[in-house]
């Protein structure tokens, strides 16, 4: 009776031992889904006895785990936690600095287009607004780059004062779960200090450890203890009153504080730092340094020259105050902005229509003046920008290696403690058949041994070592690739919609500052095709006032050699009179002529004035303008009204009224009369010879004179009109000289015309 008792027993304690077991496998099964679950075992101990009784009992339950594991994984955890807040505020900033409205680089470009188009035509008064509108959009655009900074840091300190809240949270559950497990070592709560621990170290890097009463101590920074036993400092996050708006991190445990600002060496936390005082912060400093070197140059460019009302010494900008905030408060001067007359194009004195101030602004596009002056303002700009694309497109390479890193130690934790639920299913099938095993024990040993046997065999068999891949870990992973999938997806299809392959800096940092440099060349290249097409315009229109000109000074020409003629009367010389003046009418109208845009032609740099008033003087200046037709090239495309002058030889339209005045009062002697000429004489020594009519071929320009017959004294002012008839300053008209012939007719009617030829000994 005794034995059969004892085997009894025995078969009893197998089925309280498998029933354990089932419990166990079932509990693992039910948690397949649950984060920082660890698989447990049931110890199973078999009991002491006499050679034929024995049995089994179940010692109790354990996690499968890997103390160094485990480590590794919070170490990696930090470091990924680091790189993947720096690479997230990075790339938000880069997109914050490469939208249209951010776009400093493409501004700059526009404005000293605008302002070598304008160049062009300084007394337009659309070119002038539209100068003054591209210089509010540059200050716009290092206002709105500013804010975009300033924005990014703001929500750098926001997540490190929400970031520090969580870090506490989780430091208070370590510290629960090392006083529970003091008490009572259950697994589960184990495996709740290990997550928490996992997620403390992706917020604050650090290092976690289980010291030997089996308690996890956590040391952030140079030294902070965040966790200490069952007793947990908090992580505070407020103002750092040396650095407003700033907030500086300090680990607080009563009455001590440590700050732990600057020495986090992982962790989300440490990452949004390294942003905010990094990466965010270069880029401020370098846009206010551009700011800085850019209004001054301007400024002392635009004070040199002077508005249309003469004034001298105004900036284009507000001055800044100094270097820090230099981009968030430039704005353009209240007074230029309200009144674009008073932008400067003119240098002091020269006239309202003089543009060498503009030209002397516009120069300023290229010259090396940002960047300790090694480059222009436009390429320190894109580079400013690239310097983000290139510091986010480091951070995402480095979140990569870290997530991966990351990866591979998941799935080795997942391998080793996750749970399958094909091997729960065989755990299961097993202690179903152990616990058959036991109450059948009597009955069918030796059958319930060898199935029993062959059922482990099979269920706990392994593939040489091979890594398990459990259902959990196979959905995450699953979940990775659609992830991934689809953000390649989506950058494919932002691709494949704008046509560019490099859409933001980091892409491509090399290739988005070709791309940015070659849009501000397309924009610089069409405000000055712009510009040359304006000039081409006034060209043109240059070319018909000097046609006219020469055609009207032609005919003056002609009457004056044959009203030097002694066969004419006083009465022809009175209609003579009459043409010479409404020729001399013909000649001011050409002279004063006005380009499509309104401003005068021959006027110099004062094209806003009529440049011959009524009584014949010049009051424009001899100026020519000037265009920028290349880098570093200028061009004179209109020329000043000096070449009907004195000062450059002749009076035009003085002669002409001396000629008029001299043929209303038949004063013969007065139209032949002239300093070096002698009445009787025939030629000058350098003259063609007797009989020889000269005049301008129709090729190059080339001074000629027109003279009669030996007999005939040519006056001087018919000579003087005759080569200013000539002189190069347009394509010239048709050779219509003639020699005078004596008739009653008419001296407006043409005389018949002879043949021409051509000199080189032509005064």
């Amino acid at each position: 009776m005794s034995g059969l008792m004892g085997l009894l027993d025995l078969g009893a304690g197998a089925l309280a031992a498998h029933t354990a077991g089932v419990s166990v496998a079932g509990r693992n099964a039910a948690n397949v889904n649950t984060e920082g679950y660890s698989r447990q075992n049931v110890d199973l101990q078999s009991e002491r006895g006499a050679p034929l009784i024995g049995g089994v009992r179940a010692a109790g339950f354990s996690r499968v785990e890997d103390a160094i594991l485990a480590l590794r994984e919070r170490v990696a955890a930090g470091a990924h936690g680091r790189s993947q807040a720096l690479a997230a505020a990075l790339g938000s900033l880069e997109r914050g600095l490469t939208s249209p409205a951010t776009d400093v680089g493409q501004a700059l470009a526009a404005l000293f287009g605008g302002v070598a188009d304008f160049a062009s035509a300084p007394m337009d008064a659309p070119r002038r607004a539209s100068v003054v509108g591209s210089a509010k959009a540059v200050a716009a655009s290092f206002r709105a780059s500013a804010a975009a900074i300033a924005q990014a840091r703001s929500d750098a300190n926001s997540h490190i004062v929400s970031l520090a809240e969580e870090a506490s949270g989780l430091a208070a559950r370590i510290a629960a779960a090392n006083q529970a497990l003091s008490v009572s070592p259950d697994p589960v709560l184990a495996d709740q200090r290990d997550l928490a621990a996992r997620k403390l170290a992706d917020l604050v890097g650090g290092q976690a450890r289980i010291d030997g009463d089996g308690k996890m101590r956590v040391v952030i920074g140079s030294g902070a203890v965040l966790v200490d036993g069952d007793r947990a400092a908090t992580l505070q996050a407020a103002v750092d009153p040396n650095r407003p708006p700033d907030v500086a991190l300090q680990v607080v445990d009563g009455v001590h504080r440590i700050d732990v600002t600057a020495s986090l060496d992982g962790g989300r936390i440490a990452g949004e730092i390294q942003f905010r005082d990094g990466g965010a912060a270069q880029a401020s400093a370098d846009l206010d340094a551009l700011a800085v070197a850019f209004t001054s140059q301007v400024n002392a460019a635009h004070a040199a020259g002077a508005g249309l009302d003469g004034i001298a010494g105004r900036n284009l900008f507000v001055p800044p105050k100094g270097n820090s905030g230099a981009a968030a408060a430039m704005t353009v001067d209240p007074a230029i902005a309200a009144d674009p007359r008073l932008l400067a194009a003119a240098l002091p004195g020269a006239g309202p229509g003089d543009n060498r101030a503009a030209l002397a602004l516009a120069a300023l596009r290229d010259r090396p003046l940002a960047g300790n002056n090694s480059r222009s303002f436009v390429d320190e700009a894109i580079r400013t920008v690239g310097a983000v694309g290139g510091a986010t497109r480091s951070a995402i390479a480095a979140s990569d290696l870290d997530s991966a890193r990351s990866d591979i130690l998941r799935s080795a934790r997942d391998s080793l403690s996750g749970v399958s639920i094909e091997e729960e299913l065989a755990r299961l099938a097993s202690f179903q058949h152990a616990s058959e095993a036991a109450q059948l024990f009597l009955s069918t040993v030796n059958d319930l041994l060898g199935n029993l046997i062959e059922r482990l065999q099979q269920a706990l068999s392994t593939d040489g070592g091979t890594m398990r891949v459990t259902e959990t870990r196979m959905i995450e992973l699953a979940g990775d690739a659609v992830a991934r999938g689809r953000d390649r997806a989506a950058a494919a299809a932002e691709q494949a919609a704008g046509g560019l392959r490099v859409a933001v800096p980091s892409d491509d940092p090399t290739a988005w500052a070709d791309g940015a440099r070659a849009n501000a060349r397309m924009t610089q290249s069409a405000a000055r095709g712009t510009s040359i097409a304006r000039a081409r315009d006034g060209l043109i229109a240059t070319d018909g006032a000097l046609d006219s000109l020469g055609v009207s000074l032609s005919r003056a020409a002609e009457l004056a050699v044959q009203m030097a003629n002694g066969s004419w009367n006083a009465a022809d010389r009175k209609h003579g009179a009459l043409e010479v003046r409404a020729l001399r009418a013909q000649v001011l109208a050409a002279a004063n002529s006005r380009a499509p845009d309104g401003e005068f032609l021959l006027a110099g740099g004062k094209g806003g004035v009529a440049p011959f008033n009524g009584a014949g003087v010049y009051v424009g200046d001899d100026q020519a303008r000037e265009i920028e037709i290349a880098d570093g090239q200028q061009q004179a495309v209109t020329p000043p009204g000096t070449l009907l002058t004195t000062a450059k030889g002749i009076d035009v339209l003085a002669l002409l009224d001396q000629l008029a005045t001299a043929l209303d009062n038949d004063n013969l002697a007065g139209v032949r009369a002239d300093r070096g000429w002698q009445a009787g004489q025939g030629v000058r020594r350098s003259d063609p010879a007797p009989g020889e009519v000269r005049c301008r071929p129709r090729g190059p320009p080339a001074k000629a004179v027109h003279r009669a017959r030996p007999d005939d004294v040519a006056a001087p002012v018919a000579d003087v009109l005759h080569q200013r008839a000539v002189l190069p300053i347009g394509r010239g008209a048709p050779c219509s000289h003639a020699p005078p012939t004596p008739t009653a007719a008419s001296p407006s009617s043409r005389p018949r015309r002879r043949a021409c030829s051509t000199s080189s000994s032509a005064v």
